[in-house]
């Protein structure tokens, strides 16, 4: 005989504003509300698997596709996180891959998308890539998927496909989300590549440089941030023009993407924090002796054009006044190299204020994060 549960006719009530007529019953809606609450706990749902699609349906993506971006998202937040922030930057992740019938609700109320993606913990933790017994609501990659075999790949000027690192996935996702100045590299585990172009930047897109200003000027920094805005929006950013709205949606064209998208998940700025990791260098000059530095900084800066933001020479006084410290920022340390007798340095042995700017956009988040100017300019 099976137990009787009495409820109120208030909750009978709410019971039927979520009931599909002719289709549930007290017993299915009760399904559905547990299976909820154990989905945002990042449990796997207690109904079975969606069946088959039938002809005509429209297509979903395959739940394998959730795979590496799933253990990559986890080692963004060091291998181990709660399944809310999971979902946050997996959304991001794989919108571009989404179609139309991975928006459509499952019996729980979310997204099919997000039911794949918990369906494929389910495959990973029976294959020994995550954990099995971490703690309620808590997805954990395990030592096995954390030693997987990866390559972090980057894309040359001439289209060429260079290997830049192998090793574990741990090793490879550290280097992968560690903040990349320029174009982000992409990482491929076995067949699979992991190019998340919603995480990339807009300074990667061969803009116009006053497109490419008036985008940062109103904050966007990510490609992700640039789809999710429509025209009429961007038409109502100071100084950008129709041009430049068609040099965008050629652009974004070309990706596959285009304004107006949907991107599920949580703020795109979540995959960086503060303004960036740049490689900086110091050293001193007596009155003139940095002017080769400075063309030399000059050049390199104008032949990547892209990083602008990321090439900053400043200086300071000190007390013999025909002497001054100056420090260069740089994309990456193979560009500090290039300047002989430049001690490396860590962010925090910058100056807080300056006296020059000598090659820098001071209107930039990576130079107002940084600097200000000293009264005594000069």
């Amino acid at each position: 005989m099976a137990p009787v549960i009495r409820i109120s006719d208030e909750t009978y009530a709410r019971m039927q504003k979520h009931a599909k007529p002719f289709e549930d019953t007290p017993e299915s809606i009760i399904a559905k509300a547990l299976a909820a609450l154990e989905m945002m706990d990042g449990e796997l749902p207690s109904p079975a698997q969606a069946p088959a699609a039938k002809r005509g349906e429209t297509p979903k993506l395959p739940q394998k596709e959730f795979r590496v971006p799933l253990l990559m998202a986890l080692m963004k937040f060091g291998g181990k996180a709660q399944a809310k922030d999971v979902r946050s930057l997996l959304g991001p992740i794989m919108a571009p891959k989404l179609t139309d019938g991975d928006y459509e609700s499952v019996s729980t109320g979310d997204p099919r998308w997000w039911n794949a993606a918990c369906w494929e913990r389910s495959d990973l933790v029976k294959d020994g890539l995550m954990r099995g017994d971490s703690e309620r609501g808590v997805w954990e990659i395990s030592e096995g998927g954390k030693t997987l075999p990866a390559a972090l790949h980057r894309i040359e000027h001439d289209g060429t496909d260079t290997v830049i690192g192998s090793g574990t996935l741990q090793e490879i996702a550290e280097g992968f989300w560690r903040r990349q100045s320029g174009p982000r590299p992409f990482v491929k585990v076995g067949d699979v590549t992991f190019n998340p172009i919603l995480l990339r930047r807009v300074a990667e897109l061969p803009l116009s440089v006053r497109s490419d200003t008036c985008l940062s000027n109103d904050g966007i920094v990510y490609i992700g941030e640039l789809v999710q805005r429509t025209q009429d929006e961007l038409l109502r950013t100071p100084n950008f023009g129709r041009k430049s709205v068609i040099e965008v949606n050629e652009e974004l064209a070309r990706l596959g993407l285009k304004m107006g998208m949907t991107v599920p998940g949580g703020p795109i700025k979540m995959v960086d924090d503060g303004a960036g990791t740049m490689v900086w260098g110091k050293r001193r000059f007596k009155d003139v002796e940095y002017v080769p530095y400075f063309e030399r900084f000059e050049k390199l800066l104008i032949a990547n054009g892209a990083q602008y933001r990321e090439f900053i020479m400043v200086s300071t006084k000190t007390d013999d006044p025909f002497v001054d410290d100056f420090y260069i920022g740089v994309p990456n340390e193979a560009f500090l190299m290039l300047f002989d007798g430049f001690e490396k340095i860590g962010e925090e042995a910058l100056p807080a204020e300056i006296n020059t700017l000598h090659i820098a956009d001071a209107t930039t988040r990576e130079f107002k994060s940084r600097f200000t100017f000293a009264k005594d300019l000069r």
